[in-house]
């Protein structure tokens, strides 16, 4: 079982904005596993609340996947969960008189993969809630980055380049002056010498270390030079 994150007010805003981004990439997996695209998922939404209506819109989809939105409905994770709970029920047989109507959208929801938690059963809405408030983390194969050594290499070349742009442009040196910015990447020792070999290029970050240093730099990034990226984009920045 997943532990839950140790919630602090130290880390409470870092939890959240990270909560929203790793919950983003769980939804974004689910639908890209499935081939669904949003209509298809509004689609399928609307069979839980009625075929007229739904809950769950593009643009919110499209927030939720890349982690800016902050603020979700509740009536938004609801429908979630009961669709996948729905699906659940579907794919075991298990046909209630008051279900939802999935007929002619058996084939987006036959074989289809589901948001479910560390105990393989359907991702209840708190477990959805906790996820997106950084609060605990999904089943690590939901959650995690599939990239290569080679992919991580190219991430790293390409943000060292961009963080030594950046010091040109404010006249800073990276031998006198980057020591000193270490700290606001992390606290953390080895991951402050990780970052340093990254930027002068003597090093690179390794594949199951993308995640999270894509998350610090956002945070460095905001910190030290004002820019305001998520580590969402810069992944896909970095990534080109």
């Amino acid at each position: 079982m997943i532990e839950r994150k140790e919630v602090l007010t130290s880390n409470f805003d870092d939890l959240f904005d990270y909560g929203a981004v790793v919950y983003g990439r769980w939804l974004g997996r689910t639908l890209d596993i499935n081939g669904w695209s949003h209509p298809s998922l509004i689609r399928l939404g609307k069979r839980i609340v009625g075929k007229d209506k739904s809950y769950i819109h593009s643009s919110q989809i499209s927030a939720l996947r890349t982690g800016s939105l902050k603020s979700p409905g509740p009536r938004s994770f609801a429908s979630l969960v009961l669709l996948f709970h729905s699906i659940d029920e579907f794919q075991r047989g298990v046909l209630s008189p008051d279900g939802p109507d999935f007929s002619g959208v058996e084939h987006l929801i036959e074989n289809a993969v589901i948001m479910r938690d560390d105990k393989g059963k359907p991702a209840d809405i708190g477990y959805h809630f906790e996820v997106f408030c950084g609060w605990r983390l999904p089943p690590e194969s939901e959650s995690s980055l599939e990239i290569t050594q080679a992919g991580a290499e190219m991430i790293s070349k390409n943000a060292g380049k961009y963080v030594r742009s950046l010091f040109a442009a404010e006249r800073k040196d990276l031998i006198d002056d980057l020591p000193g910015y270490l700290p606001a990447f992390s606290k953390d020792k080895t991951q402050q010498k990780n970052f340093s070999d990254v930027v002068l290029s003597q090093g690179y970050w390794g594949p199951d270390d993308i995640d999270d240093a894509m998350r610090l730099l956002a945070t460095f990034l905001k910190t030290k030079f004002k820019v305001k990226l998520k580590s969402e984009e810069l992944l896909k920045q970095f990534s080109a």
